[in-house]
């Protein structure tokens, strides 16, 4: 015979032994609330990390973090367009994990940096916080720098050609609109809480992209950028990783000498 009733608004039902004695079973619940507070690796960025390292593994679960993976980062493309062009705040932290994710991946055979390139063309804001993020975590991370310097001359043609296919691409109307053009030559990006930047920016400077490399896409981005004051400041940043004393010039035409 059980006994039934109500304690911290839960039901239960005890049951009785052979003895007499009454047992409560175990409440289902407490094991979820025993667990310890979410913490990062509940986010986006923190579980593309697990799943990428776990993709990599040379144990079963290997194929089951793949599929995870993909699943999740198609995922982050829907949310992320959304929550950028609705302004909603989003920790940093987890959008750089995305980002060096997305770098990671681009020396595999994987397709998630142009799938969300790809996605994110269609949101300017998003795109070009993306942008931003890749350049962020490159300038303190030298894994994530080669991933961007190898990644980046691809990333430049995949946007100059969406612009040169639809002029109305990013019209001037659309919010933040003209920002994913300002981030297409990959000047250093700070964190906000930088103490020491100018060592940041030196040691950032050795294995970062250079104009040799990029000569033919910055004269192709000129035209698109005149009239932008973000993108000239991104430019001069740029050209402030090389060394001193180097000449390169472009003109208004984009034409290179």
């Amino acid at each position: 015979m059980g006994i039934q009733g109500v304690t911290r608004g839960r039901a239960f039902k005890t049951t009785t032994t052979s003895d007499g004695t009454l047992v409560r079973p175990r409440d289902p619940t407490r094991r979820i609330r025993d667990q310890p507070p979410p913490t990062r690796q509940s986010s986006f960025g923190g579980w593309t990390v697990l799943l990428v390292g776990a993709s990599r593994s040379s144990e079963c679960i290997q194929e089951k973090a793949r599929e995870a993976l993909a699943v999740l980062l198609t995922a982050h493309r829907s949310s992320a367009t959304v929550w950028a062009e609705s302004g909603f705040s989003r920790s940093e932290e987890d959008r750089l994990e995305v980002a060096r994710t997305l770098l990671d991946l681009s020396f595999t055979t994987s397709t998630a940096l142009n799938d969300h390139l790809h996605s994110f063309l269609a949101s300017p804001v998003a795109l070009s916080e993306l942008l931003r993020d890749f350049l962020q975590v490159a300038t303190y991370d030298t894994s994530a720098r080669l991933s961007m310097r190898q990644a980046w001359p691809e990333i430049m043609d995949l946007v100059l050609d969406a612009v040169d296919a639809d002029q109305d691409l990013w019209s001037e109307g659309r919010r933040r609109s003209r920002e994913p053009l300002a981030k297409m030559v990959p000047a250093p990006q700070l964190s906000i809480g930088d103490g020491d930047p100018d060592s940041t920016l030196q040691a950032a400077a050795d294995g970062w992209p250079s104009a040799t490399e990029l000569d033919a896409r910055i004269a192709r981005w000129i035209p698109l950028a005149t009239g932008i004051p973000e993108a000239m400041d991104g430019l001069v940043s740029f050209l402030r990783t090389h060394p001193k004393g180097s000449r390169l010039r472009w003109d208004s035409r984009g034409s290179s000498s």
